[in-house]
């Protein structure tokens, strides 16, 4: 959810600010790499966090496979990490391809 306060006379402005912060982002495949490592490094310091793994167990007795909390999990993201990398690797190109044909069409 984004918030933007401000003057009538800057209004337009604003509203172009909000359209590029939503629909111009540009994904490259370095930049997707590198979040990928960070997420992928940031793993195993989340499972020496007793209080994190707690939250995480917890989350496994209450939520269903089906919830958003279940599949977000610590416990899984790695795997899930891994293989979105590998399906990166062979098919970005066909990705990068897509997201520039529809950001031609919202505009």
């Amino acid at each position: 959810m984004f918030y933007c306060e401000t003057r009538m006379e800057n209004y337009v402005q604003a509203v172009d600010l909000l359209k590029e912060a939503l629909f111009d982002v540009e994904f490259t495949t370095d930049k997707a790499r590198t979040i990928m490592s960070q997420l992928l490094n940031s793993i195993p310091r989340a499972k020496l966090s007793a209080s994190k793994m707690n939250n995480a167990l917890f989350d496994n007795i209450y939520f269903t496979n089906q919830t958003n909390i279940h599949v977000a999990s610590v416990l899984r993201q790695q795997k899930f990490l891994e293989q979105v990398k590998t399906f990166k690797n062979r098919f970005s190109q066909m990705f990068f391809t897509k997201n520039i044909v529809s950001r031609s069409l919202i505009r």
